[in-house]
Parts: C-alpha cells; structure tokens; sequence
C-alpha cells in the first residue's frame, strides 16, 4: 500500500505549476439541531391541585384525630397550627414543620399539602420539655 492511495491530486489554475497533493476528507453534511422533546409532566396542571373543600374536609379529619387524643384549641401551639391550617384552606398555602404542643411533652409535626395525589399528614411526638 503506497502513502499516496489516500490523496487526491487537485490541479492547480495555472497550468504551469505542478498539481498539489492534498489528503480527501470526507464530505459533512450539516445536521439539523435536535429538538428537545416536550417535558408534559413539568407543565402543573390546575387538576392536580385540590378544592378548598377538599382541603376543608382534610384539616377537619386532623382536627377531630386531635380531639380525639385530648388536644384541644386552647393550648399556646394549638393557635400556632390552626393559624396554617385556616391560610391552607384558603389559599392552598403548603405548610411543613414542628410545632410544640406546651404542657403536653408532645411536639406536632408534620405537612399540609394541596397536591391531590398526596394526603396531609400530622403525628405526634413525644418530648420531653
């Protein structure tokens, strides 16, 4: 196999100089850019959000878990709660954290979601003060 197979003589305008060895590249053609595909699940859609009233009946069901175990509205944390769970059922407000329950060595955790595929959720913790 000899070096000069892979070139390609390309002859010169002037005929009196001598034709010019260059190497053959290969032809590129310029591709289209891709498109990105469209991401559906990212757009949020106004259905997967719950209604007040579903919001509603959700924070009734907690409080009436908590009658239930003796807590009741008048303990200090108690406001602290009532206070995000009234701005959730208005506004749709999300809401995670700890709240401590004083003179009942209990802390109330927990998150108040308006997705419609997840369920608002409280327990209760037992801490020493």
């Amino acid at each position: 196999m000899s070096d000069t197979e892979d070139y390609v003589v390309i002859e010169n305008e002037n005929q009196k100089e001598e034709p010019v060895l260059t190497k053959e590249e290969p032809v590129l053609t310029k591709e289209e850019p891709v498109q990105k595909k469209k991401r559906k699940h990212l757009e949020v859609k106004p259905d997967y959000f719950k209604t007040e009233d579903e919001r509603r009946t959700e924070i009734k069901v907690l409080l009436n878990q908590l009658a239930d175990l003796g807590i009741i509205a008048s303990i200090p944390g108690m406001k602290d709660f009532l206070k995000h769970s009234q701005l959730f059922i208005k506004e749709g407000v999300y809401w995670e954290g700890r709240i401590r329950l004083t003179g009942t060595n209990r802390v109330l955790c927990g998150f108040l979601t308006n997705r419609k595929n997840k369920v608002s959720d409280i327990t209760l913790k037992y801490e020493k003060e």
